[in-house]
């Protein structure tokens, strides 16, 4: 793409409150699937289950699948959008809860089989949130240009 001289489009894609979210059996399921058992999955189940309700300045909060600011939070949120890149036909760089969608922005119009519209890979990362109880923060999504050349249209995010 950016190395032939194309212009790219760098999505960066922000959950909202994503630690919060995600359902303990969605959690496990995956975890299991990436092959912890045993005493570590117990481990993750307890530590994310005994969590209780709490109040904090007169506000009751419930227990959410991984607590913000949790030292398993970074390691788990990880796991949960791994399978997210074999999504995408462009180039998705993840780490942690930041999510990067890389795609060729000359000419998507003309030639979508050569270059992979980047909307629909956009689409398709909207329609996986939703079936993992997520939500991005649309406003806090942002689009970088690189390069000259772009297409004429811009990308969108339905709002969930």
């Amino acid at each position: 793409m950016f190395e032939e001289g194309n212009p790219v489009d760098c999505i960066f894609f922000d959950f909202k409150k994503a630690l919060e979210m995600v359902s303990h059996g969605r959690l496990f399921a995956q975890v299991e699937m990436y092959g912890i058992s045993g005493n570590v999955l117990t481990w993750v189940r307890n530590y994310l289950s005994n969590h209780t309700q709490i109040a904090i300045n007169g506000r009751l909060y419930q227990p959410t699948a991984v607590p913000q600011g949790s030292i398993i939070g970074p390691i788990l949120f990880p796991i949960i959008i791994n399978d997210l890149h074999a999504l995408a036909a462009n180039f998705v760089k993840l780490f942690t809860d930041d999510t990067k969608l890389f795609g060729d922005a000359s000419s998507q119009v003309r030639h979508p089989t050569r270059h992979p519209d980047i909307q629909q890979d956009i689409q398709t990362f909207a329609d996986w949130t939703t079936k993992w109880c997520m939500k991005f923060h649309p406003d806090k999504c942002k689009v970088m240009r690189l390069g000259t050349g772009h297409h004429q249209y811009e990308c969108t995010m339905n709002t969930q």
